[in-house]
């Protein structure tokens, strides 16, 4: 029931989405349908519908290069790069999340950047690069600690938890305790058991 609620829940914005998009073409609002592609591809990805947010990423790809949407790439950049991580494509996660960052700095897009960081750390945790992951973990902080307390705590959460893997115990205990400082609901790293991390 619960999955049936939730399909629900996607469906009704989804049905928005999709009705939208031929009156939004009609009006050669190109900008506008290549994000609204990019929305319904989102819906699809986060119900794992994976064929079908290929199928709305090719058309926001298509709109991008008919139109020269360059100023807008960063974020096809991004959602392609989540698709990739979620059909195990690692190395296209990479490519993809470094292009959204070439253009998110080119273009000014702070979302985009901050996304395209968490993507190339996601890529380099998974290919056990901890140094690499540490870069970009810091470059995201840097971004996050203009917005709010929440995300600079989660970062540093992050942080730690690498620095743990790394057997790196002083700095992962520094991380946690700056994590606890910025958000103190979130649990101390060196309080979690080893099998919680």
């Amino acid at each position: 029931v619960l999955l049936e609620e939730q399909d629900d829940v996607v469906a009704e914005p989804l049905q928005l989405l999709l009705g939208m998009i031929d009156e939004v073409e009609k009006e050669n609002l190109h900008s506008l349908a290549y994000k609204i592609y990019l929305m319904i591809a989102l819906a699809h990805e986060k119900s794992g519908n994976f064929d079908t947010c290929k199928k709305y990423l090719d058309l926001a790809y298509q709109t991008y290069s008919k139109y020269k949407l360059e100023n807008l790439y960063s974020t096809y950049c991004i959602r392609v790069s989540s698709y990739y991580r979620f059909t195990n494509q690692i190395d296209s996660v990479y490519y993809f999340a470094d292009r959204a960052q070439d253009y998110a700095k080119k273009y000014n897009n702070q979302a985009d950047l901050t996304d395209s960081y968490i993507l190339l750390s996601s890529f380099a945790i998974r290919k056990g690069n901890y140094e690499e992951a540490l870069k970009y973990s810091l470059l995201l902080l840097d971004l996050r600690k203009k917005y709010n307390r929440q995300a600079v705590a989660i970062s540093y959460y992050s942080m730690a938890k690498m620095y743990l893997r790394m057997n790196d115990l002083d700095k992962a205990v520094l991380y946690s305790d700056s994590c606890y400082a910025f958000h103190g609901k979130l649990p101390l790293l060196y309080k979690e058991s080893p099998s919680e991390i």
